[in-house]
């Protein structure tokens, strides 16, 4: 019975460490990530990748479109016809 007991806490004593082991890791490595991501060169190299990225798209997707038609002028309206207004002639004296 005695080496039943002993078995049962030292497997207690190793889960626990264990677990304690496990947070402390996972602590460390959350301190790590935010170490990593605050870093001026991460960040400076995100945004230009990015922006890379984005030219390279709008480079692909590029299509040139093709000319607007223009407007048809209309056809100016015709003048209308001088009308000659005849003078009367002058008497000859």
């Amino acid at each position: 019975m005695l080496t039943l007991n002993v078995a049962k806490t030292v497997f207690f004593v190793l889960m626990v460490f264990f677990l304690v082991d496990n947070i402390v890791m996972k602590i460390s490595m959350v301190s790590l990530c935010l170490n990593v991501i605050s870093d001026g060169r991460v960040i400076f190299i995100t945004i230009l990748s990015l922006i890379a990225i984005s030219l390279a798209n709008y480079v692909v997707s590029y299509r040139k479109r093709p000319p607007r038609p223009k407007k048809a002028k209309p056809a100016p309206a015709p003048k209308p016809a001088e009308v000659k207004k005849e003078e009367p002639a002058e008497e000859a004296e």
